[in-house]
């Protein structure tokens, strides 16, 4: 499942630094520990990283353009 979120993320060509990567490891791992009825694999996990995608662009959005700065670092 990790995988899948990497995947997705990357093909968005977004990058993960060791502390988000180990963030999206303890997540994933506490949605499995506690998962109920309707929790669906990999359903679950582009849902979660579908939502990510959302916020991060509703925050750059609320960044004046003027004001955004965007990292190009590889």
């Amino acid at each position: 499942m990790i995988q899948i979120a990497r995947k997705m993320i990357t093909d968005q060509q977004y990058r993960l630094d060791e502390e988000s990567d180990l963030h999206l490891q303890e997540y994933v791992t506490f949605l499995y520990k506690f998962r109920d009825k309707y929790f669906s694999n990999a359903r679950s996990i582009r849902s979660m990283v579908l939502d990510a995608f959302k916020h991060q662009n509703l925050r750059i959005a609320s960044i004046p353009a003027e004001e955004r700065k965007i990292s190009t670092t590889s």
